[in-house]
């Protein structure tokens, strides 16, 4: 496929995709947030060395606080991500409930500058859509990806491999049954939702 027609097949599932998350219900995301948050409780081993980044949820997304509080409450370290310019991987600072978040890009909370910098071991990711083999489909601009390719080539290994563990999170309705990539797209580690556990065949 050439760059201009997949770049034209990922639009387009964007926009489909982006329709659907907004139509779930909010009982139904609350719902499923929760459940996803027990999955991850159960499946992600961590201790006080484990740093887990999750992301503040804009409107529509399935939220990952339950399952990064879940987390924190068995010792690992919460963290959240900055966007500090295009074409880079994020940054990633310490966080706790009580913190103050200030608006970064795209309405997104974030934590502020002088935040303690932390490398992290696990990352909850967002996504439009994904498909069972855990490839994954985000807004367009390629902060996970740098930020997975990155972590995965230059951090020394805190759990078991793979050194950083990617874990998508999702509602259900957001699976399709291909996902366009290319060779710069980075496939998830796992994709929980609140009916399974997907991981790549």
């Amino acid at each position: 496929m050439n760059p201009s027609s997949l770049a034209d097949e990922k639009a387009d599932l964007r926009k489909r995709c982006y329709a659907g998350r907004m139509a779930i219900d909010a009982d139904e995301a609350e719902a499923a947030a929760k459940a996803v948050g027990e999955r991850v409780g159960a499946l992600v081993d961590v201790d006080d060395r484990v740093v887990v980044s999750a992301y503040w949820p804009l409107e529509g997304e399935l939220d990952p606080r339950p399952a990064l509080l879940a987390l924190l409450a068995r010792g690992a370290t919460a963290a959240l991500p900055r966007v500090v310019g295009d074409g880079r991987p994020l940054d990633f600072h310490a966080w706790q409930p009580d913190d103050r978040l200030v608006e970064g890009r795209f309405r997104v909370m974030e934590p502020t500058p002088d935040a303690a910098r932390v490398s992290p071991s696990v990352l909850l990711v967002p996504l439009l859509a994904f498909d069972r083999q855990c490839r994954r489909l985000g807004h367009g601009k390629g902060y996970y990806d740098r930020t997975l390719q990155d972590l995965k080539v230059n951090d020394p290994a805190v759990l078991p491999e793979p050194a950083v563990l990617a874990v998508g999170v999702a509602f259900a309705a957001q699976e399709v049954g291909r996902v366009p990539t290319d060779e710069f797209d980075q496939t998830l580690d796992m994709v929980i939702t609140e009916q399974t556990v997907h991981r790549p065949a």
